[in-house]
């Protein structure tokens, strides 16, 4: 009887767990664990997503410098040599043929959609800085709730864990007991439905955990087969008092696809207006009749003179679509709207969720509390000779039942913490 007392008050060593308290599991003890902070660090330097964002970025900047040289002088070397017979093309215009080695130079004095080109470019570039800054949030929420559920998988491990010794312990016990005739055979079934049981549920956790692993070794840049060693603990910032929908990444972008949008019909209707531009040649230009007729011919020189260029129409084509470009902005505009508000009751949901959660945990603990009691209780009975062995096993399991809960309401307060950063556009 006091071999099994001693091993019942084993038992409670379950209830440490509920402060969060883990051991690192087996084969990564002595490793250098990882805190949360290392791994958004390793993602930020390994992981390919943010590469290619930064390529986006890059093409992007490279369109600006694009569209800008298009306002600068342009210059062009035109050459090349024609044989006309005179028989054929009216003389004074073929001459024979000609030959020419000019440099040509172009100066737009009024080009709107050129300038507004300029804009459009400049709007592709924060778009594509957005989606980079989106990408590197997304990431760092991926290896955030990575990270959260291999931790949370590993506190529930260590807690079913502990009540699995202790129940192997208890059964060792029980059964000699019961050969002895001091407990009855339906103690030792009981006891061994509730270790199959709790087996079952640690394998579970145990696939959890790897499948966290496997995740966060991906998101990080490690082979898929690495072992990874992680803190007992997860360090989260602050989340931003009073947040406001307009300073979420997704409304940053969706504002950025409204002035796109709205740049896109001004430059429909820029496109229907003059183009007027100052050209000047230099260099040398002569028909083969002049070059071989006359004793002094004209060769080299020079010609300045501006251009119009005036579209008149397109059989309502311009037209159609303008209009269709202001039905896409008004699209977007409207979307916009529901976005923020699609933004907002989002967040205020999670808050939501975070209080419910914290006082979850809360009311856990007040119920571990009593628990613990009853579970103290129960053994100064059983001891008596009052409570039955059925008692106290029932009251060890409700130790670990709450204490599961904790556990799993920590996660998901700890994910619902990891998805408002987000929110926030939280990034490096």
């Amino acid at each position: 009887m006091e071999r099994l007392l001693e091993v019942l008050r084993a038992a409670g060593a379950a209830r440490v767990l509920l402060a969060g308290s883990m051991a690192a599991s087996a084969g990564t003890a002595d490793a250098a664990r990882l805190s949360i902070d290392d791994c958004l660090r390793l993602a930020s330097q390994r992981n390919e997503r943010l590469a290619a964002a930064a390529s986006t970025v890059q093409a992007a900047e490279q369109r600006v410098h694009a569209a800008r040289a298009r306002g600068r002088p342009s210059a062009s070397l035109h050459g090349g040599a024609s044989y006309a017979p005179r028989s054929g093309f009216d003389p004074a215009l073929t001459e024979g043929g000609e030959y020419v080695a000019r440099l040509d130079l172009e100066q737009r004095l009024y080009d709107q959609a050129s300038r507004l080109g300029v804009q459009q470019a400049r709007l592709e570039l924060e778009h594509a800085d957005a989606e980079r800054s989106g990408a590197a949030a997304d990431l760092r929420l991926d290896v955030r709730l990575a990270y959260i559920d291999l931790v949370g998988a590993r506190r529930q491990r260590q807690l079913v864990g502990a009540s699995i010794a202790d129940l192997r312990s208890y059964l060792a016990t029980a059964r000699t007991l019961a050969r002895g005739g001091a407990m009855p055979a339906i103690d030792v079934t009981r006891v061994e439905i509730q270790l199959a049981t709790e087996s079952i549920l640690l394998r579970d956790l145990d696939g959890a955990a790897s499948t966290a692993v496997i995740r966060l070794a991906e998101h990080i840049g490690f082979p898929v087969d690495s072992t990874v060693a992680v803190e007992d603990s997860v360090s989260l910032p602050d989340l931003t008092p009073g947040f406001e929908p307009g300073r979420s990444l997704e409304m940053r972008v969706a504002a950025l696809d409204l002035q796109a949008a709205e740049l896109d019909v001004r430059l429909a209707r820029a496109e229907r207006r003059p183009v007027v531009a100052l050209v000047a040649g230099l260099g040398a230009w002569t028909s083969r009749g002049q070059l071989l007729d006359s004793d002094a011919p004209h060769i080299l020189g020079y010609q300045t003179g501006i251009t119009v260029d005036m579209p008149l129409g397109s059989w309502g084509a311009a037209t159609a679509r303008g209009s269709e470009l202001e039905a896409v902005a008004n699209r977007l505009r409207t979307e916009s709207g529901v976005l923020r508000r699609h933004v907002a009751s989002e967040v205020a949901l999670q808050e939501r969720r975070i209080g419910v959660e914290r006082d979850k945990l809360r009311d856990l603990a007040a119920a571990h509390r009593l628990a613990e009691d009853q579970f103290a209780d129960l053994l100064a009975r059983y001891a008596g000779g009052v409570a039955s062995s059925f008692e106290v096993l029932d009251a060890h399991r409700d130790l670990l039942a709450i204490a599961l809960q904790a556990a799993q309401s920590r996660t998901a307060l700890e994910t619902l913490h990891a998805e408002l950063l987000r929110q926030e556009g939280d990034t490096p």
